[in-house]
């Protein structure tokens, strides 16, 4: 992880180093490892460090080739291999004992100039200043793993690793996008490109940009998408030993760390968690105290309160026989007496850009913070998982399209047998498999997805809320019956853009970077041709993982049916520790919010939340009295400054 930064002015105004000096040390947190800047006239770039692979402690950026291009890149680049061969065939790889990501980068702009991306495996966000074109070329990896921000206006464009660092210049200014924070209110998350601010962008993962002269261009130059994939006719268990492969590559590819530090990772006790964690672990000459696990604990939490076709909370059972098995070095982290709203929780809202999307991710940092203490550089973390194996919810009713009867009444005995689905559940799946498409139009008006009561109907209409709204890819009813719902969703639902953007901010003040194995584009690929019953069947999830992993994981987590639903935790959290920045969140909000919300509803919201008797309730409750005051503390923490 670094922090990257950068000004042009294509008319040809010099760059001011004081400004460019002030984007660099607003990221500073992003970067403690080193600082530099590079100004050529009417552009400069700058760059913070933070060493998290062996050859980052010989790093130096930005960067320049003597061949007139200069870099300033965050990046991680994992087929240095493959690269170098290449490279060395050309005759262009560089007489250096140790050659930094970035340098990879540049050797492949030499070659393949504007494809140059498509050629790249890791997370990376970068721009290169060619002198000879009289241009500039910014990309972002394909998953959007690395963020990239930045503000056009024609005669000065800013570019950066976050958001903050872009106001620093005078040619910016702090102009709140009120459609993009009342989408938050209501969990929805449609514009790709948006942010919490209306003169600041962000690229997507899998685009490029180019500005030249006073030409501003962005393109795609990953066209992947799940469909494009034949579906495989292998049988699991060849599928199984093919997906262990490749995740075994990538973990491999995500341990390295400098000399003296480590890489840990979080164990939640989840397949994904495990997963990663057992595969690291059988890898030949393993030592524990090369990969420290950390799980978070929830003691406070009542079970009671979990719904009925969820785990409780407590996952001790399945993190203490993996730990048993390979004799893991572990590191509980136990939340007591915290609520997501602590004083350090108002610290990381400066680095924030936008609402916290979650509260999980409020105590994730704690974990974060203990790794960094005991000398973790980079932390693996499950994401990811649960999209490469999710399909769409009419798959299960395939068999009945090709008249077997038979296995579609199994299939949804399984499902209400082992993960306790009611039965009437399907009815909404079975109406979107059966019903030809032009009869579904009509009844596609009338479940038209509402504003939410508690947003003001007058305010909702001058955003063109509902609207906004109904272009989130979630409710896109052709996905439904796609064996690859959760690529396509994770490919087009900003939602995923954004959980990214948080983890890599939360991480960054701990000085440590997360790092995600199974968003892995080889993975992607790989898995949007497995068939719809090799991830899902029979009322059991992940059946390909479970394949892949029968001789590495204990028992307890093999026969695993049901993920853990954390509703019970945050309820202890927001209404022992957080009830008094709620109720000001819902009865004296930020005068941008008040703007926003219905206050009566917005109360009645609260109150059926901290009294709710059920958990059904209590959940119903639990995500839109958190966007609220999520919504309230960013813009008191600063976002409308």
């Amino acid at each position: 992880m670094s922090a990257i930064a950068g000004i042009y002015q294509p008319d040809g105004r010099p760059v001011d180093e004081e400004t460019l000096l002030r984007m660099r040390e607003i990221a500073a947190t992003r970067g403690p490892d080193g600082a530099a800047m590079w100004v050529r006239g009417n552009v400069g770039f700058a760059h913070r460090l933070l060493r998290t692979t062996e050859e980052s402690v010989l790093e130096q950026q930005p960067l320049k080739d003597g061949n007139g291009l200069w870099i300033t890149a965050d990046c991680r680049i994992d087929n240095r291999t493959d690269l170098k061969e290449e490279f060395q065939s050309l005759g262009i790889w560089p007489d250096a004992a140790v050659v930094p990501d970035e340098a990879y980068i540049l050797l492949a702009y030499q070659r393949w100039a504007e494809e140059a991306p498509d050629h790249l495996l890791g997370g990376f966000a970068f721009a290169i200043w060619d002198e000879q074109r009289r241009q500039l070329f910014c990309a972002r990896d394909p998953l959007g793993l690395k963020p990239f921000f930045y503000h056009w206006v024609g005669r000065t464009f800013l570019f950066g690793s976050r958001v903050k660092p872009l106001f620093a210049h005078p040619s910016i200014r702090r102009r709140l996008n009120l459609g993009c924070l009342a989408e938050n209110l209501m969990g929805s998350y449609s514009g790709l490109e948006e942010t919490p601010y209306l003169d600041v962008k962000r690229l997507p993962g899998g685009h490029r940009l180019i500005v030249h002269r006073s030409r501003l261009e962005i393109s795609r130059y990953w066209n992947w998408h799940p469909g494009s994939e034949p579906v495989s006719t292998a049988p699991l268990r060849e599928n199984a030993e093919r997906f262990q492969f490749l995740l075994r590559e990538s973990v491999r590819a995500m341990r390295h760390v400098p000399a003296g530090a480590r890489c840990g990772s979080l164990l939640s006790g989840g397949l994904d968690s495990s997963a990663i964690v057992s595969v690291a672990a059988s890898e030949p000459g393993f030592r524990p105290e090369t990969l420290p696990t950390f799980t978070l604990r929830f003691p406070e939490a009542d079970p009671s309160q979990t719904l009925a076709s969820y785990d409780p909370v407590d996952e001790s059972c399945y993190t203490d026989a993996l730990a048993r098995l390979y004799r893991l070095e572990r590191h509980p982290v136990e939340i007591r007496q915290r609520g997501p709203f602590e004083s350090s929780f108002g610290e990381s809202l400066w680095h924030e850009e936008g609402p916290l999307i979650s509260p999980a991710l409020a105590y994730f940092q704690h974990a974060l913070m203990t790794a960094r203490r005991l000398g973790v550089r980079a932390m693996l973390h499950g994401e990811g998982g649960d999209e490469l194996f999710t399909v769409g919810s009419c798959c299960p009713f395939i068999p009945l399209l090709r008249g077997d009867l038979r296995r579609f009444a199994r299939e949804c005995r399984s499902q209400h047998r082992l993960r306790g689905t009611p039965y009437r559940n399907f009815l909404g799946p079975l109406f979107r498999t059966l019903t030809p498409e032009f009869l579904k139009i009509p009844f596609r008006r009338i479940a038209r997805r509402p504003v939410p009561f508690w947003i003001d109907q007058g305010f909702a209409r001058r955003v063109h809320l509902r609207e906004r709204a109904e272009r989130d890819v979630q409710w896109d009813a052709r996905l439904h019956r796609s064996s690859s719902y959760g690529l396509w969703i994770w490919m087009r639902y900003n939602l995923n853009a954004l959980y990214l953007e948080t983890l890599d901010r939360l991480a960054s003040p701990c000085g440590l970077e997360v790092r995600l194995p199974f968003l892995d584009t080889r993975l992607f690929r790989f898995m949007a041709g497995i068939p719809w019953d090799q991830k899902s069947c029979g009322g059991t999830h992940k059946i390909l993982l479970r394949e892949a992993m029968k001789d590495l994981w204990p028992a307890e987590i093999m026969t695993r049916l049901r993920k853990t639903e954390f509703s019970a935790p945050i309820r202890v959290g927001m209404e022992r520790y957080a009830s008094q920045e709620i109720l000001r969140a819902v009865s004296d909000p930020h005068p941008v919010l008040r703007q926003m919300l219905d206050l009566e509803a917005a109360q009645r919201l609260w109150q059926g939340f901290s009294q709710g008797t059920t958990p059904k309730r209590i959940l119903s409750s639990l995500w839109p009295v958190w966007y609220i005051v999520s919504v309230d503390q960013w813009l008191k923490g600063g976002g409308d400054e």
